[in-house]
């Protein structure tokens, strides 16, 4: 059904839109699948007697005689890329099919000279969790649906129709959710009983009913780190001038000069946790985001939760002066600022040449186990706070896990796509913040030591 949907709206961008020579390109790893919406697109003309006499279909294109505007099948099979293109309409066929994102990078690319160009992404679920399909448009799509998150985009139209989590497969009740049109009718219901009576009865089969009848990712050697309900739940008002004259503990990811580089703060008061970060980003990255459209990097550093940076790296010293200038004006008492030592070794020399006390906390499951799970549980049992800063729920949204074989868990960076930055730094934080702040005895750490 999806793909029928896709030929329609090629068939009107070449026909009705009314651009000059209207570019369709439906796009897919294998030339079969590019091939699949194009098909569809030839069966609809071909049965038109209205359009007949109105286009030409020759040398892989279907071509509209008046206007000169064209639908192609484009596959890195064939080696066909379309690079160079001008595209009034791309649509990428069976997305997690695609071990990289160039095709559609391609057609976003060949798309900026158009005056309403269109991108758009068909797929079923998949088995391979590491691929683009899955990182980032199915993250980002997931997030742009959850009313918890913090991001929006009015220009990203997402429908996903798919089992919820923990839902019986066997319960034909549940089926609706990811098949709406083939549970309207006697054979398409089944269909579906016939396939998970396959998949039943021969378990092999089960990881294709459950991808292509129910639309469920499986195989997942990755989770979302954080419950956003939860998260949202934790939400407080306050401000860093509510804590004036308090102690806390800083946490530092400084990641690299080229991206997001952030400094988190966690405070403890009638034994709850209350946290806060800023973040620094270097101008030359920022424009790049914002042209990309995607997350509201612009509205964040309005909030006042991001800077801006001159130039293309971030100068640390900017961060230096944000913790400088926010201790002297609150008159923070600040224990000590917890570092992962990647890139740090210049900006922890100077912050205690400076007086800080500098904890290096190790990035591994042996030392980041305990403040993991033990912040998600403050937040779970809302016994930890934050102030609503939308860089952070967004960092939270993105982290996911990853289980060593002692069942130690840590933050899996490789695995999150997008920046989990201010997340990190604030279990960086909680490392010390749940010893240093808390009641727990650390007979392992002293910082006189």
């Amino acid at each position: 059904m999806k793909s029928q949907e896709e030929a329609i709206v090629g068939l009107y961008e070449i026909f009705a839109d009314g651009e000059n020579v209207s570019e369709v390109y439906c796009s897919a790893t294998k030339t079969k699948q590019a091939k699949v919406v194009w098909n569809e697109a030839k069966l609809m003309l071909k049965s038109c007697e209205e359009l007949k006499g109105k286009y030409k279909i020759a040398y892989g294109q279907i071509v509209h005689l008046k206007s000169d505007s064209f639908m192609e099948a484009l596959s890195k099979e064939d080696g066909k890329t379309g690079d160079g293109s001008n595209v009034q309409l791309g649509i990428v066929d069976e997305y997690h099919q695609h071990a990289t994102s160039e095709m559609l990078d391609m057609l976003n690319s060949g798309k900026n000279a158009r005056r309403q160009p269109l991108i758009m992404i068909i797929t079923t679920a998949g088995y391979d969790l590491n691929v683009p399909c899955y990182t980032v448009e199915y993250r980002y799509a997931s997030q742009i649906l959850d009313p918890n998150s913090s991001v929006t985009n009015d220009k990203y139209y997402v429908m996903i129709q798919e089992l919820d989590k923990g839902d019986d497969v066997k319960d034909e009740r549940n089926w609706f959710k990811a098949n709406p049109i083939l549970c309207s009718y006697k054979e398409g219901l089944e269909g579906i009983r016939d396939d998970l009576k396959e998949a039943l009865a021969a378990p092999e089969k089960m990881r294709t009913f459950l991808t292509k009848d129910m639309n469920v990712w499986i195989q997942q050697r990755e989770s979302g780190y954080m419950n956003m309900q939860k998260w949202s739940e934790c939400k407080k008002d306050f401000t860093l001038a509510d804590f004036e004259g308090e102690e806390c503990i800083g946490g530092l990811d400084l990641s690299t000069k080229l991206d997001l580089t952030s400094i988190a703060l966690e405070f403890k008061r009638d034994g709850e946790y209350y946290g806060f970060q800023h973040s620094f980003m270097p101008d030359e990255t920022y424009q790049k985001r914002l042209k990309d459209g995607r997350y509201p990097y612009d509205v964040w550093a309005q909030e006042g939760n991001l800077t801006v940076t001159p130039g293309a790296v971030i100068d640390y010293a900017f961060v230096k002066k944000w913790i400088e200038d926010n201790k002297e004006k609150y008159n923070l008492v600040i224990k000590e600022i917890v570092y992962d030592p990647y890139n740090a070794t210049q900006f922890v020399q100077e912050m205690e040449q400076d007086g800080y006390i500098m904890v290096e906390c190790r990035q591994g499951p042996y030392t980041l186990n305990e403040p993991t799970k033990d912040l998600r549980d403050n937040v779970y049992n809302n016994t930890f706070h934050h102030n609503g800063d939308g860089l952070l729920t967004f960092a939270m949204g993105n982290a996911v896990t990853k289980l060593h074989a002692q069942e130690f868990v840590m933050l899996d960076k490789a695995k999150s796509v997008e920046k989990i930055d201010p997340a990190a730094a604030l279990i960086d934080a909680h490392y010390r913040g749940m010893v240093v702040l808390g009641e727990t005895e650390d007979i392992f750490y002293s910082p006189d030591m």
